[in-house]
């Protein structure tokens, strides 16, 4: 995924209201597939946590959860 990608994903998320957004590639204990793109947006005490392929496609629905033990979307790399 070229870096043009990732501007557009997180100017996209921003233009739809959200503030608090993760934009990287997966790690291990992401809820995403190796080689992937994941996402998370803070909506309220939740999140909405997703994955974008290889290609910058979304792969799959975006999944409303809840913040991890420590606040945050995602685990720390």
């Amino acid at each position: 995924m070229t870096g043009r990608t990732w501007t557009f994903s997180s100017r996209a998320l921003t233009a739809a209201g959200f503030t608090d957004i993760v934009l990287r590639p997966a790690g291990p204990a992401d809820p995403a597939p190796r080689n992937a793109i994941v996402y998370t947006v803070r909506a309220g005490a939740g999140c909405v946590v997703g994955h974008l392929d290889g290609g910058g496609r979304s792969a799959g629905q975006p999944q409303a959860v809840g913040a991890l033990p420590h606040g945050r979307c995602l685990a720390n790399l």
